[in-house]
């Protein structure tokens, strides 16, 4: 019988995330420790076979609230024996952003390095395997090797805010697995996280997953201490944004297999590296992979779209979020909110660029985000034809091409394309408030983008800035709530058209 056991756990009071930083993620560890010195017996020996591993699994940011018994799936999907759960709590959430982790990432850390230590304790000679899913793979690292972070705990505060090395007695960590990790991505410096990508002092083989469809890892494919390894199909090849390989990589064919041979050869063997899948030579990608070359399931688009369109416009784009929205509605049901850009999807070079965070809520519990794509750097890109692809079939009544939809009659001219002009306005708004705060300026985050409604923009934003040593924080809240504001086109061409030439204004009709 497969027990699921989990060690005590700190809890940390809860604040609310600040949606700053990317996506958020999610982290497993698997450890194995208390290695028998090769030849010969031990007080740690079962004869000539060892204890069976222990394999601990560390979630990510949002799954410190839910409940034990949560990674049964993957233990299942892994076909393997003892799980130990090790969970960081936030009482406040029941999933989290990464923004929450600049305050509590110490104190995480903190957590997990006391279960860790508590469950080698509890397992003298065992075998002990880590891996570690997305946060967790911080949290893990900063708990074995130290680093520093936020935290409210009077151990952290004590300690300055630094996690010193965990020390487990000369026990030993037999395997360290890490999937979707954002070690060496972009966000944890603004975070002031500081997480080291070397092999732990009490490891002896880390072995690092990635999926280059996953944008959380997409800077973590060569971190110095790990033996990289890239694996493929862990999510839907329809996915334009890489959420589902993220989560996917849990059971990845290829990390079953080696999570299994790990354990035989823990198992039956003394403890020496297990052979390594084929590494493959990093890929660096600033962008999802997006499904080329393939039909949408279930569409009946033209496949391959035909080169030379008009459909590559911002049009798309601007249709492209109000799908998105509507797409996330449907699948969160009573429970979503709403999405917010940072920053709106723009046109560029045939593709649409930006970043969105998807925010939720159960009842009773605060709001919370269960999609981040590249909300942090806003860099996001997805081909326009994949998006229309994607989503024209299911929304015919948003314009999927230049001459926004409109019907028209043959041999007369287009008609004007004012959402052109709101798409614009998004851009001006931006550069207007960078300029004003300088470097204090961090974003502005479109909870409704602008859309064309009867000679208007309507839509809704909050403006965030940061001073040093401070906690980001909203200069100015517009309309975010209902997305009901409303300004002229007319307006808008006045006031940004003049300062923003390089921007498409499409005046009204007198």
């Amino acid at each position: 019988m497969r027990a699921h056991n989990r060690t005590d756990r700190n809890r940390t009071p809860g604040r609310r995330g600040v949606p700053c930083a990317l996506l958020l993620a999610c982290v497993a560890g698997l450890v194995a420790a208390g290695a028998s010195p090769a030849g010969g017996q031990s007080i740690f020996s079962y004869g000539a076979r060892k204890a069976e591993p222990l394999v601990l699994v560390v979630h990510g940011v949002g799954g410190g609230n839910r409940d034990d018994g949560w990674s049964t799936t993957y233990q299942q999907a892994w076909r393997i024996g003892e799980v130990r759960e090790i969970t960081f709590r936030n009482d406040t959430h029941d999933e989290t952003s990464y923004t929450d982790a600049s305050y509590y990432a110490g104190d995480w850390a903190l957590s997990v390095q006391s279960q860790i230590k508590q469950a080698v304790a509890q397992n003298p000679g065992r075998p002990i395997v880590i891996v570690s899913h997305s946060w967790g793979t911080v949290a893990t690292s900063m708990a074995l090797s130290g680093g520093s972070g936020g935290g409210k705990t009077r151990e952290l505060t004590l300690q300055g805010n630094q996690i010193h090395p965990l020390d487990l007695g000369g026990a030993r960590i037999t395997e360290w697995i890490t999937l979707g990790s954002p070690i060496n991505g972009s966000t944890l410096p603004l975070l002031n996280v500081d997480v080291s990508d070397r092999l732990p002092p009490q490891v002896n083989h880390w072995t690092n997953f990635y999926d280059p469809a996953d944008p959380v890892s997409k800077g973590s494919t060569n971190l110095q201490g790990a033996q990289n390894v890239e694996v493929t199909g862990s999510g839907s090849r329809f996915d334009p944004f890489g959420i589902t390989a993220h989560k996917g990589i849990w059971v990845n064919p290829a990390v079953t297999r080696f999570l299994q041979e790990t354990l035989s050869r823990a198992t039956s063997t003394p403890a020496t590296p297990p052979a390594r899948p084929t590494t493959r030579t990093p890929t660096v990608r600033t962008q999802p992979p997006v499904a080329r070359n393939q039909p949408p399931a279930g569409g009946s688009a033209t496949w391959p779209p035909q080169a030379g369109g008009t459909q590559d416009s911002s049009v798309v784009c601007q249709s492209a979020m109000v799908a998105i929205e509507r797409y996330n509605q449907k699948l969160y049901g009573p429970d979503f909110r709403r999405v917010t850009w940072t920053p709106p999807f723009h046109y560029e070079n045939g593709d649409c660029v930006g970043g969105f965070t998807v925010w939720a809520q159960k009842p009773g519990q605060p709001e919370w985000s269960p999609l981040i794509w590249n909300a942090d750097t806003g860099q996001g890109r997805v081909p326009t034809q994949n998006l229309i692809q994607t989503y024209a079939k299911d929304n015919p009544d948003l314009p999927w091409s230049s001459q926004g939809g409109m019907p028209q009659s043959r041999g007369t001219a287009p008609a004007p394309n004012y959402a052109q002009t709101c798409q614009s306005a998004m851009t001006a708004i931006e550069r207007h408030f960078r300029s004003n705060w300088g470097s204090e300026f961090l974003r502005v985050e479109w909870a409704f983008p602008f859309r064309y409604d009867n000679g208007s923009c309507v839509g809704g934003y909050t403006v965030w800035a940061q001073k040093p040593g401070q906690p980001p924080w909203a200069p100015l809240i517009w309309n975010a709530d209902t997305g009901a504001g409303r300004v002229s086109l007319q307006q808008l061409i006045q006031e940004y058209g003049a300062k923003n030439p390089d921007l498409t204004w499409v005046a009204p009709r007198q």
